[in-house]
């Protein structure tokens, strides 16, 4: 099944689970063994680099990290990356200058078996993620810092740590989302932003600009200004309007840019789920910055990532978000809070107001389908036995 599988099927987990299981616990006994020594962070990022990621991670993930107002807010922070064998060197020359400036790279092997795991479907990714996001966690936990959900394929604007290290003080949780740009077209757009001293600034808007005339082909099938809900709708539970000056997306599932030391000590583990999926069970209130917090990100995919080529009927549509998210409407409240990406002013817009009115339709129909009307169909099929 996993040799075969078609590119847009998530594959079971299931089989994988007892190595994912052995990895978590091999480095959950490191975590709580021999430490290495250093300041107390006031926030762990974590994420697994390896393949085709690690190239772009080191050469344009990072620096977009070491602008000089994103250095000074990450400090104290440790950062904890899982790599494979060819990247470990490569990410180490990339980082571990950074050590006098207050930040801790702590780099760990990814297991051969599960790198052979995590190479037998696209898909599988997403079980590494989990992994090494938890350990993140835990990790965060054990120092009593806060935790931010690294990605190795995200891109920074130059002050989102300053504005994350604010918002931490008075926020469990801080949560968004955001668009995916055509990595091929995006990556080389952003030499003319590197310093000579190696970092890359680019300014929110620029950064938001360059994300929507770059978009990924998944990101503009789930566009909502070509929409007509509610019979054609983006066959996914990711949903995106453009506004005149911002990207407005929503979905149930948002990154965890920021988990309190609370949360850290007081989540439970979550594999092979990823924390983005579960944010609803680590705490009630959450944040979803907006553009004066100057907080951009944008992230980049290749063409080898999955994009839905057409529009769904509403069951469909209702179909796909609920089962998402187990059909639970614990999530409700992360689907109702726009992540807003910066960009420069459209002349061809739909207005926030207008935004606001049919997603707030599209939610009214999502709980009016809810068991979906598909479901009601199945269930008056079955023969009693």
């Amino acid at each position: 099944m996993t040799e075969t599988a078609p590119p847009d099927v998530i594959v079971s987990p299931q089989a994988s689970l007892p190595m994912l299981q052995k990895w978590f616990g091999d480095e959950m006994v490191y975590l709580w063994g021999d430490w290495p020594a250093a300041n107390a962070p006031w926030i762990v990022l974590s994420c697994p680099v390896w393949g085709a990621y690690v190239e772009p991670f080191v050469n344009f993930v990072v620096p977009t990290m070491l602008t000089p107002e994103n250095l000074s807010a990450l400090a104290p922070c440790w950062i904890m990356i899982h790599t494979d064998p060819l990247g470990w060197p490569k990410v180490w020359e990339a980082m571990h200058r950074l050590e006098p400036h207050g930040i801790k790279l702590i780099l760990r092997l990814i297991p051969d078996y599960m790198l052979e795991q995590l190479a037998r479907h696209d898909s599988n990714k997403y079980w590494g993620l989990a992994v090494a996001q938890n350990l993140g966690m835990r990790a965060s936990g054990r120092v009593g810092a806060g935790y931010h959900m690294l990605m190795p394929d995200h891109l920074y604007g130059p002050k989102y740590f300053q504005g994350l290290k604010r918002l931490s003080t008075a926020n469990d949780i801080v949560a968004q989302t955001g668009v995916s740009s055509d990595r091929d077209k995006v990556l080389p757009l952003l030499q003319q932003f590197r310093h000579p001293n190696g970092w890359i600034s680019v300014p929110d808007r620029t950064l938001g600009t360059m994300a929507w005339q770059n978009l990924h082909p998944q990101t503009r099938a789930y566009i909502m200004n070509k929409a007509e809900p509610p019979d054609k709708m983006p066959g996914a539970h990711f949903l995106v309007w453009q506004g005149r000056d911002a990207l407005h997306t929503y979905c149930c599932h948002q990154n965890a840019s920021w988990l309190s030391p609370r949360v850290c000590v007081q989540a439970p583990n979550f594999i092979p789920a990823t924390i983005d999926t579960r944010l609803p069970y680590f705490a009630e209130d959450f944040y979803v910055p907006v553009p004066s917090d100057e907080m951009c990100f944008i992230e980049f995919s290749g063409a080898n990532k999955f994009a839905q080529p057409h529009l769904v009927n509403q069951d469909a549509f209702a179909a796909r978000c609920w089962a998402q998210v187990g059909f639970t409407t614990m999530y409700l409240p992360y689907f109702m809070w726009p992540s807003l990406t910066p960009i420069e002013p459209q002349e061809d817009f739909m207005t926030d107001e207008a935004i606001r009115k049919q997603h707030r339709l599209v939610g009214e129909q999502l709980l009016a389908a809810r068991p979906p009307r598909w479901m009601n169909t199945l269930q008056s099929m079955m023969v009693p036995t």
